[in-house]
């Protein structure tokens, strides 16, 4: 621990301290404490000190009275000791409750640590589960678009009936399930491609929810075209009506 520049100066102790000495006596006596202090500890030689603290004359006995010869041969003042003593304790009481304090915040960071890690390591193994199971959820929808898109006839033409014939069922808010679709695909492949695309565009211009072949007559429902379960708005998909 470095030296403090300053000690603490007890006014009241201090006058009782000098009663009796001479302003002389009481700069001499003053000066010895701040030397004591500063060095730890003054020469016991009146001469030396005289020299040291710039006196006119050697310190009086009543001034040198104020000062013990300790063990060590030199002189100190007894209070002003204990006064040093008193701030080097409370010195390191600051500095070990410092530690104490910075200790228990690094233990209580490194708890904190541990558990925000834990908790990522918690959270990336669920979103990792979770990616993976979006992840197999994505491609298997998106092989059953593809599986479900593999259409009859590869001709433009068909390619534009088609789509429309989806976007008219959206339109009516029926929108062709895959399993549908597998089946008027089935259905127009047998039906051949002139003969698919215009039951689409007779579906398309009627308006109808399933697809029909042209006639000379709007088709007839049946207790076969309609269900009560249907869910496609009572036209069944994949029934067709159309001319031998």
């Amino acid at each position: 621990m470095s030296k403090s520049p300053a000690f603490q100066f007890y006014a009241a102790d201090f006058m009782i301290g000098i009663m009796g000495m001479s302003d002389e006596e009481t700069g001499a006596y003053i000066k010895m404490l701040s030397t004591q202090w500063l060095h730890g500890s003054l020469p016991n030689c009146k001469k030396t000190i005289k020299k040291m603290i710039n006196l006119r004359k050697v310190p009086s006995e009543i001034v040198m009275r104020k000062f013990a010869i300790c063990d060590d041969g030199f002189l100190r003042n007894e209070r002003m000791e204990t006064v040093r003593q008193k701030q080097i304790t409370y010195a390191n009481t600051m500095k070990n409750n410092a530690n104490s304090r910075w200790n228990k915040k690094k233990e209580a960071d490194a708890l904190a640590m541990q558990m925000h890690n834990e908790s990522i390591c918690k959270t990336d193994a669920l979103h990792s589960s979770s990616s993976t199971s979006t992840t197999i959820l994505k491609t298997n929808n998106n092989k059953e678009r593809a599986e479900a898109l593999v259409l009859p006839f590869d001709s433009a033409d068909f390619k534009l009936f088609w789509a429309n014939w989806e976007q008219h069922r959206k339109e009516t808010k029926k929108p062709i399930t895959p399993t549908s679709r597998k089946q008027q695909f089935a259905k127009l492949a047998e039906m051949g491609e002139r003969r698919a695309i215009e039951a689409l565009k007779h579906s398309l211009a009627g308006g109808y929810a399933g697809i029909y072949e042209p006639t000379a007559s709007k088709p007839t429902t049946t207790h076969h075209d309609r269900h009560a379960n249907d869910p496609e708005g009572g036209v069944i998909d994949f029934e067709f009506a159309y001319t031998q």
